[in-house]
């Protein structure tokens, strides 16, 4: 994946770290790239981006897991619109017509924040692991993003590294163990 004028080609990946920014607060975004022999990650922090490169060769192992975050989220902004809708029906009851619009955006802007979530599914976490120690790669943190994303890189270091096979692993787990204690 070499264009003609040396520089790589690569590929964006689904899935996006978008930067946020919550006055004093700063959580850096990123995406993935795929590339002719590597995964290219790229953070995007409030002045600056770093650059991460993970040879297909050198990976040796990644992990999916679902993670409740997406149960969490929903819980609490429901708790929120259940509450401020009580809030509506009392400034409703109450004539407060100012008070009773003002909770009623807070309302609908919970409801809209679970549905987004919903129709988004269940949260998960990635982590891409190498002799250096593992990496997280948060843009893949949703599992109908993370799950094709997670199995193409699998097959790419599987061409790299070649297929593992079960009975040299059985081997080599028995060799590398201590002997039993008597």
């Amino acid at each position: 994946m070499v264009a003609a004028s040396g520089k790589v080609a690569y590929r964006r990946l689904p899935g996006r770290a978008p930067v946020l920014r919550l006055g004093l607060f700063f959580v850096p975004g990123g995406r993935l790239y795929f590339g002719p022999d590597h995964l290219l990650k790229i953070e995007t922090g409030a002045t600056s981006e770093t650059y991460k490169r993970f040879a297909f060769r050198e990976i040796t192992g990644i992990n999916l897991v679902r993670t409740s975050r997406w149960h969490w989220l929903t819980g609490v902004f429901g708790a929120l619109a259940f509450i401020w809708g009580l809030a509506v029906l009392g400034a409703w009851f109450n004539g407060g017509e100012r008070l009773w619009a003002f909770f009623a955006v807070l309302t609908i802007l919970c409801l809209v924040v679970i549905t987004v979530n919903v129709l988004r599914g269940p949260t998960s976490r990635v982590t891409l692991h190498t002799a250096l120690g593992p990496e997280a790669l948060p843009t893949l943190g949703r599992l109908r993003v993370a799950v094709p994303v997670v199995r193409e890189i699998a097959a790419a270091v599987e061409q790299a590294q070649g297929k593992l096979d079960a009975e040299a692993l059985a081997a080599r787990i028995s060799t590398s163990l201590p002997p039993a204690a008597p």
